[in-house]
């Protein structure tokens, strides 16, 4: 076996199908059938490869297949045959698109202008998307992308950030949103009744995903639609796991608060709505409501540990990390940590920048 080959059984012993593809090194070497019909150098399968989005390849087959092209690169199935989908960020855009939202640690892949992030895929379908943020793609079902030491038409080598043995982390909320489809009832759209009857795998969490947007927008709480939705998960076949039906109704229990808030926004706060995160709304939110419970005036200077922050908002450790820095690159918070007096390593030195009744987030 060759070291190309020797990578791909390994990708394949850890649960990742993969296909030769071409590669800009000898790029003649494979055929002048492949050279007329090749649409993007490094990145074209090598043959029709749909058989195995749904049955991946054995150890035999891919000790053949760079026995036969050692050049070529390895590309990673995505979607259930791999059990993982793909964010891929590219270029300045997708840093852009994607800063405002926390990224878990999970295998990450450099390629040639951006990063590869692999994260388990849930149980449910999800379909690849291009472009779903500016400079940001999910490869998913149907799907594949470049693995180490697969090479770029540029001559850039894909290479481990984080590698795959750190294991994949599940989807976050916020990727699962963003892949959610809410069409409207002229594109045919299945009434609410009919998904009262329960839905069939590859539909629940979208269907789970428009049942707690309706019943939370009617007015009911967070702990009323789970129930109702555990109940209606019985009817689906087979139900959701708890884990994502917790998951799916929390997110969207978060998303229209954080609808009904910026819908209510000062205009005075206005020019900081379109660069504002949605944690970093809640989180000035809180660090206001914790000035107004220990009965400090206006601006004093808060001493606040992450936990107590995240206690306050709801949001996780990383996020609340993540909103601090957003709020202070705004100028809306003045920003020390771990100063002397704090009670703990994580304590901060906040202090609210503007006057309380100048940026109101009701």
């Amino acid at each position: 076996m060759n070291e190309r080959s020797t990578r791909a059984i390994a990708y394949a012993q850890a649960g990742i199908a993969v296909i030769p593809t071409c590669s800009p090194l000898h790029h003649e070497s494979f055929g002048a059938g492949h050279l007329r019909g090749c649409r993007s150098v490094g990145k074209q399968a090598l043959f029709p490869w749909k058989q195995f989005a749904t049955t991946p390849p054995s150890h035999e087959l891919l000790e053949q297949w760079w026995s036969k092209k050692p050049y070529a690169n390895i590309a990673g199935l995505t979607g259930r045959v791999s059990g993982v989908v793909t964010l891929d960020q590219d270029g300045k855009k997708g840093r852009d698109s994607l800063r405002r939202f926390r990224i878990p640690r999970t295998p990450t892949v450099e390629s040639h202008r951006g990063l590869r992030y692999l994260f388990a895929a849930p149980s449910d379908p999800l379909r690849s998307r291009i472009s779903i943020l500016p400079g940001v793609d999910i490869q998913a079902e149907g799907a594949y992308g470049l693995l180490p030491p697969s090479i770029h038409k540029s001559g850039s080598v894909y290479a481990w950030v984080t590698p795959l043995t750190a294991g994949c982390a599940p989807c976050p909320e916020w990727l699962l949103e963003l892949t959610c489809e809410f069409p409207s009832p002229s594109k045919g759209v299945q009434p609410y009744t009919d998904l009262l009857r329960g839905v069939l795998e590859g539909h629940r969490n979208s269907a789970a995903t428009r049942l707690a947007g309706h019943l939370i927008a009617k007015g009911l709480s967070l702990d009323e639609t789970l129930e109702f939705l555990r109940a209606w998960n019985l009817r689906n076949a087979p139900p959701l796991p708890e884990s994502e039906l917790v998951q799916t109704c929390r997110s969207i229990g978060r998303r229209e608060s954080h609808s009904r808030r910026r819908d209510h926004l000062s205009l005075y706060a206005t020019e900081y709505i379109n660069v504002l995160s949605h944690s970093a709304v809640a989180l000035y939110e809180s660090l206001r409501a914790v000035e107004q419970h220990r009965g400090y005036a206006p601006g004093s200077r808060l001493f606040v540990s992450y936990r107590e922050l995240a206690g306050a908002s709801g949001y996780s450790l990383g996020t609340i990390s993540a909103a601090l820095r957003s709020l202070y690159s705004h100028g809306l918070i003045e920003w020390k940590r771990g100063v002397p007096g704090a009670h703990s390593s994580t304590a901060s030195e906040i202090r609210l920048v503007l006057p309380m009744a100048s940026v109101r987030f009701p």
